[in-house]
């Protein structure tokens, strides 16, 4: 999980637009029980992503977060 300190459903959609999967919006099932949720990406690699795979995602995230 990544708290993104922003609303986590914008930045992923913008990680998408870079071509990368940004990660599940915790917000979008979880905001009821818990608020802070809303800033906070579930985010996943398995033995199918390879090292490129996730330095692109990490490109693409910092991206987001520096705008």
């Amino acid at each position: 999980m990544i708290d993104v300190g922003r609303p986590a459903e914008a930045v992923a959609d913008a990680v998408a637009e870079a071509g990368v999967i940004g990660g599940l919006p915790l917000g979008r099932y979880y905001a009821e029980l818990d608020p802070e949720l809303a800033n906070c990406l579930l985010v996943c690699a398995t033995e199918k992503r390879t090292a490129r795979d996730i330095t692109a995602f990490r490109d693409a995230l910092a991206g987001v977060l520096a705008q």
